[in-house]
């Protein structure tokens, strides 16, 4: 049998998060699909062209939203990755994440 956590409380709770699919599978395809919208904005076409747009052409290119998007979320996907790698040993992911969290 696996064990997720030596701690049997902990190991029960993932236990059942994992056999009812509560799982990071969801936060992985969203931060992929929006790498995938961060491609097409920064791709060279024509995007917020529509009139549906238009206020959010005025507040910032789509170049510049691309860009946004493709870093903060390779950068989601990094630490997805690291914290899946290393379990519950990662404080010092959780520290930045809570100072980024502040400072936003």
């Amino acid at each position: 049998m696996l064990v997720y956590d030596p701690d049997p409380v902990i190991n029960d709770r993932i236990r059942r998060a994992v056999r009812y699919g509560q799982t990071r599978w969801a936060e992985i395809w969203l931060s992929l699909i929006a790498v995938g919208v961060g491609l097409v904005l920064v791709a060279p076409t024509n995007t917020f062209s529509n009139e549906s747009f238009r206020v959010i052409a005025s507040v910032i290119s789509e170049w510049k939203a691309g860009a946004l998007c493709l870093f903060f979320d390779s950068v989601r996907l990094i630490a997805l990755w690291v914290n899946g790698r290393r379990g519950r040993e990662t404080s010092l992911i959780r520290t930045l994440g809570c100072l980024a969290g502040f400072v936003f």
